[in-house]
């Protein structure tokens, strides 16, 4: 790390980019950080041996267990409660002896072996008897705190990490852990100082890894702050110190990208897969940024070379698909997706194939191109050929162990948009009754019902929508305003436009102050003051949306939810009898989605645009509308 503090003072050439390099080396504040008083949780002092023999009963470990048992082990419900404390355990320290270190390991490959096997119960108790022979072993705390987190427990998930810090003050890892939660959490300043406090321990220690971990999460907290230039100088430091990190060469791309230096971006890219050749994750943002820059010929070639080299990396099958549906290549990219399919059923072997270890999670990663597929062949081959692949699609996931209602509440929508409401209501009771339905699927089901006029039914499962996003907590946050607004807009048609108002008004409370509020949310404010016919409340909401459709924030709206703001304001000009204003904006509207370049076919865009609303649910409601809008629906 001193080569670190050498560098010139005027800039470093990291990736094509000249970051400034800091000026008292890479440390980014002092090294006492005030933090709140941490919870002290100790441990039992009962001594245990490496056999994970106890001489006592186990300790209780602030943790608390999730709803819903592993797939196999110990039940949740017979592990203990976690909420007692006991007395201090004295330190013992690793083991010395190289039988006992071996022996200690594989203790600790066998905990994590029982994890990935969804035995929370039997790693938990491996866990804990190694966490009183070493705790100042920070993957222990890591691992558990983990498994905390993914049960839904954060707080318990940050005590943990909390009781790891106290036996081991400097671990970067257990710092980074702890400021990804409280992001999570919202608490504080959201992380950003335990975050700055990885930093530090990681490059006190010579740590490059953590440091890289460090830079890209406090990064990302920056570019959702809007602060893009200070998170361009943090990751081109982070780049200094670990170039061939790739997590922080993809960042990097996204951040100029995302400021609009789409070529600074092609040109990171390809200096990172200059330094790491091949790499999957920075191949599929090269082809799609040359995508966005017109060059398909170059992004079908990457595309092609990308699944020929990684063809289990799913991205790389949608990108592909996708260039060639919009190219109007229908065969193409039918013969596409059944080349990833064949790949996938010959080397996944459908679940039988033990010996790879392919589970649930595997098989989930396809999910999206399968279903994708089965919504292409409804638009393309009709609806018998994509029924067919819905329900190949409903057995190969079901066998895998990875059906979710996601797929079900997609082919719902597909049957919904075809005419057969039996069956879309059907399928839509299905999903449902699944135990992973969450907000998403009960949001469509409601503007399913709410389409063939069950209005008591739609207010029902939206306010099941709202509550379930809002259980589920910080990590889809963002769906709420957009849940939020689409109610609206079904209490607006329903001539409640009070309760709309109230609605929207909370969707735009969500989204912070209201000059950082998104173009999508204005346009839906203005839409229900169209429905109550105040033209004047409407134009200056629909004001307020082409405002923010004009500028470049952490908000950054798409292309079609840009032309929708612009296509609003036409519409409320037409009714005011403006004919001339209304013209130019509609025509702002269309060029607007000119710039996505699907000017091949304009059956082709409606069919990616409905595709992308069936395949992503609910969230992309706002592309379909926006086409509706422009007649090209």
């Amino acid at each position: 790390m001193a080569r670190l503090a050498m560098r010139a003072a005027a800039g470093v050439l990291v990736l094509g980019l000249c970051v400034p390099a800091p000026t008292q080396g890479l440390r980014l504040r002092p090294r006492g950080v005030v933090r709140r008083a941490r919870p002290r949780f100790t441990m039992s002092s009962n001594t245990v041996d490496l056999n994970g023999n106890d001489i006592g009963p186990l300790a209780d470990l602030p943790l608390i267990p999730p709803a819903r048992a592993p797939v196999e082990g110990t039940p949740l419900t017979d592990l203990p409660s976690f909420n007692e404390a006991t007395s201090a355990l004295p330190l013992a320290g690793p083991p010395e002896a190289l039988g006992e270190q071996r022996h200690y390991i594989e203790l600790y490959n066998r905990a994590k072996m029982l994890d990935m096997r969804g035995d929370m119960g039997g790693s938990l108790d491996i866990l804990k008897r190694l966490c009183r022979l070493n705790p100042r072993d920070g993957r222990l705390w890591r691992r558990m705190a983990r498994m905390a987190r993914d049960s839904g427990s954060l707080e318990a998930a940050h005590a943990l990490l909390e009781e790891g810090l106290r036996w081991s003050e400097e671990n970067a890892h257990l710092w980074h852990g702890i400021g990804e939660l409280e992001r999570l959490l919202a608490t504080g300043d959201g992380g950003r100082a335990s975050l700055r406090r990885c930093i530090e321990c990681a490059e006190v220690e010579g740590d490059v890894e953590a440091a890289a971990k460090g830079y890209h999460s406090l990064a990302s907290q920056l570019m959702e702050a809007g602060e893009n230039e200070e998170a361009t100088q943090l990751i081109g430091r982070g780049l200094i110190g670990a170039p061939r990190n790739t997590r922080l060469v993809h960042k990097m791309a996204v951040l100029q990208s995302r400021m609009g230096k789409h070529q600074v971006a092609v040109q990171v890219l390809q200096n990172g897969l200059a330094l790491t050749p091949g790499h999957a994750h920075l191949t599929h943002a090269l082809a799609t940024s040359k995508w966005k820059l017109g060059d398909d010929a170059a992004a079908l070639r990457l595309f092609e070379e990308l699944v020929e080299n990684h063809s289990r990396y799913v991205p790389g099958w949608m990108g592909l698909v996708q260039l060639l549906e919009l190219q109007g290549d229908v065969d193409g990219a039918r013969a596409a997706y059944n080349d990833a399919v064949s790949r996938h059923e010959f080397e996944s072997d459908r679940g039988r194939n033990k010996k790879k270890g392919r589970g649930s999670k595997s098989w989930a990663r396809w999910a999206p191109l399968l279903t994708s597929r089965a919504v292409f062949e409804m638009i393309n081959g009709g609806a018998e050929e994509g029924r067919r692949c819905f329900i190949e699609a409903v057995n190969l996931l079901r066998e895998g162990g990875a059906l979710d209602a996601r797929l079900v509440t997609t082919w719902a929508n597909a049957e919904f948009q075809l005419g057969n409401r039996q069956q879309a209501e059907k399928l839509f009771n299905r999903a449902l009754a699944m135990e992973d339905a969450n907000y998403v699927t009960y949001a469509e089901a409601a503007r399913a019902a709410s389409a063939v006029g069950d209005h008591n039914k739609a207010r029902s499962l939206y306010l099941k929508a709202t509550d379930g996003a809002v259980r589920s907590g910080s990590a889809v946050k963002k769906h709420m305003a957009m849940l939020l607004a689409d109610w609206a807009g079904f209490e607006a048609e329903r001539g409640d436009v009070a309760r709309a108002r109230v609605l929207i008004e909370k969707a735009v409370a969500m989204e912070g102050p209201r000059d950082q509020v998104p173009c999508w949310i204005w346009t839906a404010y203005a839409r229900i003051e169209v429905v109550a016919e105040d033209l004047l409340r409407a134009k200056n909401y629909a004001s307020r949306a082409v405002m923010a459709a004009s500028r470049n924030t952490a908000k950054h709206p798409t292309l079609e939810q840009r032309a929708a703001a612009w296509e609003m304001m036409a519409q409320i000009e037409q009714r005011l009898g403006r004919e001339k204003e209304a013209a130019e904006l509609r025509h702002t509207a269309v060029m607007v989605l000119e710039d996505k370049r699907e000017r091949n076919d304009l059956g082709a865009a409606v069919r990616q645009l409905r595709a992308s609303a069936s395949v992503t649910g609910w969230g992309t409601d706002m592309m379909l509308q926006s086409a509706q809008n422009l007649n090209f629906i």
